[in-house]
């Protein structure tokens, strides 16, 4: 467990030193913050407007702002907000590749699944501590300015959202293992996206896909049951062990 924790503290030090720590946790201050900020100033928008328009003969009628507006806004952002950390850790075995970093470490001992279960946990943990930010700060100054009560399910929604994170992080893991470099493992897990948007798009099977747990805004709006959600939960985390299980098979085949 020394190895495991060791590799974990290098790819702390890599991310920090590098600075892409400080940019992706501030990156992730900054879509929280904006999501109630754009819902405050969406009345002062549409005023703007409205002045304009009526000039036209065009009468806006007076926009009413509530906790619903602000969480609209962080479920628009979530496409990005789950994409800013895939791009990040896409080149994650790329440069150990391309340095040859691996080969001393291994032959002094270090088992090849350790190097997958200490990145791919690294990254986990990156994920988690962006999400909260990114859900805490909105959660906050949306119940400061409205009330958070009038939202169903906040955290059942938010959870669901966190393990297609969690899913997409171990995809990204597995591009990164079987390609050479990070353009072509965000390639890579952006075309196991985009086959899984098509899949959803078919009837009856499309409910059942990870994807449906980009919908939680249904739940949070309407109160739809979160038991719904059953599936996709279970297919995302089935995909994201399945990741991890051909990531370290193909790491231990692997040449370097």
């Amino acid at each position: 467990m020394k190895q495991y924790f060791a590799f974990i503290h290098k790819e702390y030090l890599e991310l920090y030193r590098g600075g892409k720590l400080f940019i992706l946790m501030a990156l992730a201050v900054l879509q929280g913050i904006m999501n109630p900020a754009l819902a405050k100033l969406t009345p002062l928008l549409f005023e703007m407007l409205g002045e304009e328009l009526a000039e036209q003969g065009m009468i806006i009628q007076e926009v009413t702002v509530t906790a619903l507006t602000s969480w609209s806004q962080f479920y628009k952002n979530l496409s990005i907000a789950i994409i800013i950390p895939a791009i990040f850790f896409a080149g994650i075995m790329a440069s150990e590749y391309q340095r040859g970093t691996l080969i001393n470490l291994l032959t002094k001992g270090l088992e090849r699944w350790k190097v997958i279960a200490a990145k791919l946990s690294f990254m986990i943990i990156a994920w988690t501590i962006y999400f909260f930010i990114f859900f805490i700060l909105t959660y906050s100054y949306t119940g400061f300015y409205w009330d958070n009560s009038i939202i169903y399910n906040i955290l059942p929604a938010a959870l669901g959202i966190y393990l297609f994170g969690i899913m997409l992080m171990s995809l990204v893991m597995l591009g990164a293992v079987i390609t050479t470099s990070a353009t072509s493992s965000l390639l890579f897990s952006g075309g196991v996206f985009i086959i899984m948007y098509i899949i959803s798009a078919l009837p009856k099977i499309g409910n059942f896909m990870p994807m449906e747990l980009l919908s939680m805004e249904l739940i949070a709006q309407n109160g739809i049951s979160f038991d719904s959600y059953g599936l996709p939960l279970i297919i995302a985390v089935a995909i994201a062990v399945l990741s991890v299980v051909v990531a370290v098979i193909s790491f231990n085949k692997r040449r370097l």
